[in-house]
């Protein structure tokens, strides 16, 4: 862009001085202006180019990139070597530039707790910003349909476990907590005590709604618990693209 600005500061002096001298000197400024036109093109076309030959070079399936790009941003407690294995990778354009991205993260958190998401900007890895934390867990997933990203996560304790869904969106800036959060599916199971001498146990199922089969911005989610303590519960869930919230009603 430089030579174009002084190329074009050249061809604008030239033409002063050519504007003083007579008629006949009309035709050389027109193909002046023509070779400008030209330069602009050409330099624009290798900018093009150039920009291009950037995004083809960042290979984001590129495991041993994308784990030297992590080890640099996170802290990591284990070689390189041992967790290429255990890194999974999902794509998709989740900033909605119109080209793939990656989600780098441990299924079972093994010495890599967080989840990167990672795009290419200006030939360079960087990464998205995210609200997804970290938590303690036992394991967690990333999916994404194309509008928004799943993040399941399984947690619990002693004779407890839960497997629940959140909904993050990108707002065009971060990638956010839509506010969708529900149970998948869980346990719960004590031995007998006083207070219940034949035990305590229950089961924890759900079914979700849509009103268009596989589209999150409108479902109900159903959770239903059997067992020791029976109960269902319905809550309706309608996504706002302008806010990029949920708002969630109970039935």
């Amino acid at each position: 862009m430089k030579k174009i600005i002084s190329f074009t500061i050249v061809v604008l002096i030239v033409l002063s001085f050519v504007g003083c001298g007579a008629k006949e000197t009309t035709k050389t400024e027109e193909e002046l202006k023509a070779e400008i036109r030209a330069e602009l093109e050409a330099e624009a076309e290798k900018e093009k180019n150039a920009t291009e030959v950037e995004k083809i070079s960042i290979d984001l399936k590129d495991k041993n990139l994308l784990l030297d790009f992590l080890c640099e941003n996170f802290h990591i407690g284990m070689d390189k070597s041992m967790l290429i294995d255990d890194i999974q990778t999902v794509y998709g354009d989740f900033n909605g530039d119109g080209n793939d991205d990656v989600a780098c993260y441990s299924p079972n958190r093994n010495s890599f707790y967080e989840v990167a998401f990672i795009t290419v900007d200006h030939g360079e890895l960087s990464l998205i910003p995210s609200e997804i934390d970290k938590e303690t867990i036992y394991t967690h997933n990333i999916a994404f349909d194309g509008k928004f990203i799943h993040y399941t996560i399984t947690g619990g304790g002693t004779g407890i476990s839960v497997t629940l869904k959140r909904l993050y969106a990108y707002n065009g800036d971060t990638i956010m907590n839509t506010g969708a959060e529900f149970i998948l599916e869980g346990y719960e199971a004590q031995p007998p005590t006083s207070n219940y001498p034949d035990g305590y146990m229950t089961e924890t199922t759900s079914n979700t709604l849509f009103d268009v089969e596989g589209d999150y911005s409108s479902f109900v989610h159903e959770v239903i618990t059997t067992g020791s303590s029976e109960k269902t519960e319905k809550k309706a869930y309608v996504y706002n693209p302008d806010t990029y919230k949920f708002t969630i009603t109970d039935l």
